[in-house]
């Protein structure tokens, strides 16, 4: 079992068992689910961030852009990046104008259910534009 820190109502911070969802004796979506509502961290983030739509596909776009970049990255260096190169690197990509018309573009195809999400970032090239976001990250 995980425990993750979240704010109680005293506003004093507090570890919370989180079950670790790669250890249930089955992964079905409506358990991981189950187990997702009730986990603090997760729930909110629910909470605050799927009220809407546009909010949903914001939180969505975001995920599947650190699926994504950490699988890229991981295959160059055979190891996972740390929390905040993902952090500063989403927000590189997020902070300029054409990876992130392309992301919020490669999201509605994604939507669409055409295609998976890397087949269309791979389609369209977000290598090189995450490239130079490494490049960015690398200079602050």
């Amino acid at each position: 079992m995980n425990k993750k820190i979240v704010k109680s109502e005293s506003s004093a911070i507090a570890a919370v068992p989180c079950v670790n969802i790669n250890n249930t004796e089955s992964f079905h979506a409506f358990n991981t689910i189950m187990e997702l509502m009730n986990c603090p961290n997760f729930r909110a983030l629910f909470d605050t961030n799927f009220n809407t739509f546009s909010d949903i596909e914001s939180v969505l776009l975001i995920m599947k852009t650190y699926q994504y970049i950490e699988s890229i990255y991981i295959d160059k260096n055979g190891v996972k990046p740390t929390m905040e190169y993902m952090r500063r690197g989403i927000q590189n990509i997020i902070a300029d104008k054409i990876a992130r018309r392309f992301l919020v573009d490669s999201m509605k195809r994604f939507i669409s259910e055409k295609e998976t999400f890397s087949e269309i970032v791979e389609k369209q090239q977000l290598l090189t534009i995450m490239e130079d976001s490494d490049k960015m990250i690398k200079k602050n």
